[in-house]
């Protein structure tokens, strides 16, 4: 399909586990990413909220039937699921508990036993959503090839495992660094992460993330200097605007960490320190007046804090008058 890594799947006991967190990870993290809940914008947390809503009554409602056709292992697989997604749904823990004792119980036979019921793989369902999940991977579309991938698990477990694994891995790995590329650090680290529960990272994807981290550390600890260090909070920030100039709020804090420090300085009766401080905010920012008339304050009190040369007398207390040329 591309050049794009696809990795060899982890062991599947292991991969179980991984995608039973992988999907309730994805449905109350992913959903809500989409959402703008990250991004802080109410109406679209709504919407996200509204998604994880639908999803979790559509699975209790399907948990419904499988408890009725005595589907019970499914039904615990929906329940757990649902519960994940909220804790308190209503019904969905007494059902599940009624899951559970259906899985537990030892019917006694009567005559000649019945075979349990076997679940039926519906297989045009599932190379449906495997073909959509092929071309979301040619449209470049990671998102919706991860939702693609987590129907297709819900709805056929055991279809192609291994390459369906291997597609997932694809998929995290590239949203993950697409979302980083876009200054969504935490979210691009958190699909990496994920992504690491199937293979090892490329070194490309590797770098992205070391470097996402990175930035996300040196930022936050600039933050907190912001409020309890002004010189930390310069040096920090110096740091951020290097590796990315505009990263957040970054060509804001900086220029007013620069001039909080500077402030710090004069009121400290180093104005001649002061000048380097202001002098690079005003650069940063020069059409902000309070930095321009810092900066010049700052010139003006280190000038007149400069001791005033005093010229010395010639020996003899006269001025020597030069002798005329014969």
């Amino acid at each position: 399909m591309s050049d794009l890594p696809v990795a060899s799947p982890a062991p599947r006991s292991r991969r179980r586990l991984v995608f039973i967190g992988l999907a309730i990870l994805f449905a109350a993290v992913t959903l809500a990413v989409a959402g703008g809940v990250l991004a802080g914008t109410t109406t679209r947390g709504r919407q996200a909220r509204a998604t994880v809503d639908a999803q979790a009554r559509e699975q209790f409602d399907l948990a419904i039937e499988d408890m009725r056709a005595g589907r019970y292992s499914f039904a615990r697989q929906r329940l757990e699921y649902v519960l994940s997604l909220d804790p308190n749904y209503p019904a969905a823990s007494d059902l599940l508990e009624e899951a559970l004792r259906g899985l537990n119980s030892t019917p006694t036979p009567t005559g000649t036993p019945t075979p349990p019921p076997t679940a039926t793989l519906d297989l045009p369902r599932a190379q449906q959503l495997f073909a959509q999940a092929q071309q979301q991977f040619s449209d470049k579309n990671w998102a919706g090839m991860i939702q693609t991938l987590l129907m297709l698990r819900v709805d056929a477990p055991d279809f192609q495992p291994f390459r369906v694994d291997g597609l997932l891995f694809t998929a995290l790995r590239n949203q993950g660094v697409a979302l980083i590329d876009q200054g969504k650090l935490e979210e691009g680290l958190y699909y990496l992460d994920l992504a690491k529960n199937y293979a090892p990272l490329d070194n490309h994807a590797s770098q992205r993330a070391d470097w996402a981290q990175l930035l996300l550390n040196l930022y936050q600890a600039a933050n907190v200097y912001f409020e309890t260090d002004l010189e930390k909070a310069v040096e920090t920030f110096g740091q951020v605007y290097a590796i990315a100039p505009f990263f957040r709020d970054t060509p804001i804090k900086y220029p007013a960490a620069l001039f909080g420090y500077g402030e710090q300085l004069m009121q400290e009766g180093k104005p001649c320190d002061a000048v380097a401080q202001f002098q690079a905010a005003a650069n940063l920012q020069p059409s902000n007046a309070d930095y321009s008339d810092a900066l010049g304050r700052a010139n003006r009190d280190c000038a007149a804090s400069r001791p005033t040369a005093v010229p010395t007398a010639t020996p003899g207390g006269e001025t020597p008058t030069p002798s005329p040329t014969p």
